[in-house]
């Protein structure tokens, strides 16, 4: 038996089977062509997969698969390279067959060849990450509220010439240049070192965000971003 290979998503047949394969995996009951959407805005030579020989049939399949997001992490006030792992997905009729395990291995092994010194993601099971060797670290907070609980909040005084504004596409230059000068002094802030990690920034979940800019003078102190759900 022919063993399951690890490589790249080739052509667009392979990229319409990660639609299925990332709508399946993900228990997703939406159309296809989303999933295509989501997949064209990622870079294609970052799309990983595993192939395995189908269970009824010639030929084989995707069994499993896998974005890599190459960026780095600020630790001790440096950046250290890293490789970010995301969308990983097996059909439902292939799990348990250790697909998805030798799909992490391989990543890992690809990416140390590559020079990268740590790998995050964000866990959705414990048990299959923490078989190749990662580990909890950092945290992730989700701030929820609704419209009706912000009434009778006071607004912000104006007398010490501070403002907020809309965070408009204008703004976003001052967004990532305060973004820039904070985040070499907390550990584990991420590197956006590309536009799509920054794109990642501005539109968590494929929801474009709103945001607020805050001025003291004319000089822009902070800034908030948040989405609608």
């Amino acid at each position: 038996m022919t063993e399951p290979t690890y490589r790249g998503v080739e052509g667009d047949e392979e990229l319409a089977e990660l639609a299925r394969v990332l709508n399946e995996g993900f228990g997703l009951s939406g159309d296809e062509e989303l999933r295509r959407d989501w997949i064209a805005d990622q870079p294609q030579e970052e799309l990983r997969q595993v192939r395995a020989r189908r269970t009824r049939g010639a030929g084989d399949e995707m069994v499993a698969t896998l974005t890599r997001i190459p960026m780095g992490h600020y630790l001790g006030g440096r950046p250290v390279t890293s490789v970010g792992i995301a969308a990983v997905a097996v059909p439902a009729l292939r799990r348990g067959e250790g697909h998805a395990r030798r799909l992490m291995r391989a990543a890992l092994e690809e990416a140390r060849e590559e020079g990268f010194a740590l790998s995050t993601l964000y866990a959705s099971t414990y048990r299959l990450y923490r078989s190749v060797g990662f580990e909890r670290a950092g945290t992730a907070a989700v701030l929820q509220v609704t419209p009706e609980r912000l009434q009778g909040i006071e607004p912000l005084e104006d007398a010490d010439d501070t403002r907020v504004l809309e965070l408009t596409p204008d703004g976003e230059a001052d967004a990532r240049a305060l973004y820039e000068s904070y985040a070499p002094r907390h550990d584990g802030y991420a590197v956006r070192s590309s536009e799509g990690l920054w794109w990642r920034a501005t539109f968590p979940r494929q929801i474009r965000s709103e945001g607020a800019l805050v001025l003291e003078g004319d000089r822009p102190t902070g800034y908030a971003r948040w989405i609608r759900t």
